[in-house]
Parts: C-alpha cells; structure tokens; sequence
C-alpha cells in the first residue's frame, strides 16, 4: 500500500519516536508526514524534518473548556467543524 501511495502520513504517538522494534513497517524515506504529540524528543523531530518529512505536532484538542482528547465533542460526532 505504502508503494502505491502518493503520500504517506505516519501518526504515532511520541513514545514510538527514536526507538527501534522489531516490527518494522517502513523506512523513514517511505514516509513525507509525521504526526505526534510534543512529547517527541526534539533533536528526533529535526532529524525527521532535516530527512525532508513534513512534521506536526499535535496536543489536546480544546473547544471551550470541554477536553476532546481521543474523543469526539457529542454535539459535532464527526469531527470539529464549524468551531
């Protein structure tokens, strides 16, 4: 599927970041979008970027004073449009 894509957007959350697995999905030249959180060690998010990777970091998701961490506000139940 990577193969065929046009692009490639990887979202992980910061503790995937700088470590190895044994898994391995893809090489990060398969990839040109990085999501996670600011928990990210920052040198790793330079070195991603400096590789040509599109990064964004993410955190808590706040409409008024409601949190929508991993979750979805009830009254807008397919995201947070028109907010």
């Amino acid at each position: 599927m990577i193969e065929r894509a046009q692009r490639v957007i990887v979202a992980v959350d910061s503790t995937k970041i700088g470590h190895r697995t044994l898994a391995k999905m893809a090489d990060v030249s398969d990839f040109h979008v990085l999501v996670t959180d600011s928990g990210a060690p920052e040198a790793e998010l330079q070195a991603l970027r400096d590789a040509g990777i599109e990064v964004h970091v993410v955190d808590e998701v706040r409409h008024g004073d409601i949190s929508l961490r991993g979750r979805r506000h009830p009254r807008q139940p397919f995201g947070l449009e028109g907010s």
